[in-house]
């Protein structure tokens, strides 16, 4: 039982990051992590029948499937095809500024590989959370006061695209 409490508890975590990730400017950055969180949020409906046959406790039993219910519902009205797309994670190509008071402050040209379709291309803000999150703001280079930040223009290439 305390097994299925630590799953249930576990599961509510996932949640957590998960709408984080899909709704607010926080990210997953680490794409383990990511992987993790967009697979497990995928499969908790499942949970839903392991908290209807295992728990005793009517009231844990349905406090215990709150999760797993909304969980249902959010796949079923995003569809599982387009979590499964976006689980992919946005790639650094160029970081073009950094701020000069916070180092973890930097504005990056990322791009995100779609399969078939190609990339999707975005200019963003990112304030980087110990390498594992990050919080991500879609900004335009042209307004930005450019007293604050250093020209970098420092070419990553995580996607590792040939060429230039």
């Amino acid at each position: 039982m305390k097994l299925l409490y630590f799953i249930n508890l576990l599961l509510l975590l996932i949640a957590s990051l998960f709408f984080a990730d899909i709704y607010t400017a926080f990210e997953i950055r680490n794409a383990v992590l990511r992987y993790f969180v967009y697979s497990n949020f995928i499969l908790s409906p499942i949970l839903i029948i392991f908290n209807l046959l295992l728990l005793s406790n009517i009231r844990i039993k349905l406090i215990s499937l709150i999760i797993p219910i909304l969980s249902l519902v959010v796949c079923l009205n995003l569809g599982y095809m387009r979590i499964i797309f976006n689980s992919t994670n946005w790639k650094t190509q160029t970081i073009i500024y950094q701020n000069i008071e916070a180092d973890n402050l930097t504005i990056e040209y990322q791009m995100q590989d779609i399969g078939a379709f190609g990339y999707n291309k975005r200019t963003v803000s990112v304030n980087n959370i110990i390498g594992l999150f990050a919080v991500i703001k879609p900004i335009d280079i042209d307004t930005i006061s450019k007293t604050n930040w250093k020209l970098l223009n420092k070419h990553i290439n995580e996607i590792e695209l040939k060429g230039g």
